[in-house]
């Protein structure tokens, strides 16, 4: 069976995916990313996705000149030979190297990324469209676990939000055989819609940077999800 690359064993390489957008793949990778170089990792982010919003966002903080963003950014073409190429430049130099991908189904880069990573996130908002969207993201990563047999999946509840909408997608979600048969684990607790990490976008920062309006509730679901991630690689104490 192939196996992944050696060239990669240094750092930690991360794909953040799903079959459709507007799931918060960007603000999962941003927030994560970001949080994991304030604790003190190395931590690259790699901007795949047409759009380039993460690569926006990184640019706010550059054009404020106050504080930069704890994590470094690189946008690349969404080609997967730019991809592989930036992973041959960077893999030593990081701890850790989060991978944020386009569509699957618009794109050959998520494939390419899974191929050559350790972990792969697939994050789901609560609408009928994201959680369909899933089933195909979590076939994309069983695919891709047979060439790689490093690579673990995991989940996260992304912009979660209350009501009878929210409450008839989760049994929805619960019909999703992987998450019945408990194939695939959840990381953190889910991240809730709050308006706090749209400002995170405008000044070029996560929920732990804001100076004002920072709801200790994000901080504790934020650092949850780290907490959680860290787990996957036994990490239990900060690096210094």
């Amino acid at each position: 069976m192939e196996r992944r690359p050696r060239l990669f064993d240094k750092a930690k390489i991360i794909t953040v995916y799903n079959q459709k957008g507007g799931c918060g793949k960007t603000m999962l990778t941003m927030q994560l990313g970001g949080l994991l170089a304030m604790r003190g990792y190395k931590t690259l982010i790699i901007d795949m996705d047409k759009q380039q919003t993460a690569s926006t966002w990184f640019a706010r903080a550059e054009a404020r000149k106050k504080e930069p963003f704890p994590a470094t950014v690189i946008s690349l073409k969404s080609d997967p030979e730019h991809l592989i190429g930036a992973l041959r430049n960077f893999s030593e130099d990081f701890d850790f190297i989060l991978i944020d991908c386009p569509p699957s189904t618009e794109s050959q880069i998520p494939w390419a990324a899974l191929n050559v990573s350790v972990v792969g996130i697939v994050p789901i908002g609560p609408v009928l469209d994201n959680i369909w969207a899933s089933r195909e993201a979590f076939k994309l990563g069983d695919e891709a676990k047979e060439r790689n047999p490093d690579l673990k999946l995991f989940y996260v509840l992304s912009i979660l939000k209350r009501g009878r909408i929210f409450e008839s997608c989760q049994r929805e979600f619960g019909k999703i055989d992987h998450i019945r048969q408990g194939l695939i684990p959840q990381l953190g607790k889910g991240l809730t819609q709050r308006n706090a990490y749209a400002e995170c976008q405008w000044f070029g920062t996560i929920i732990h940077g804001l100076k004002q309006n920072r709801p200790a509730a994000a901080v504790e679901e934020l650092d949850h999800l780290a907490d959680d991630f860290l787990k996957v690689f036994d990490i239990k104490e900060k690096a210094k």
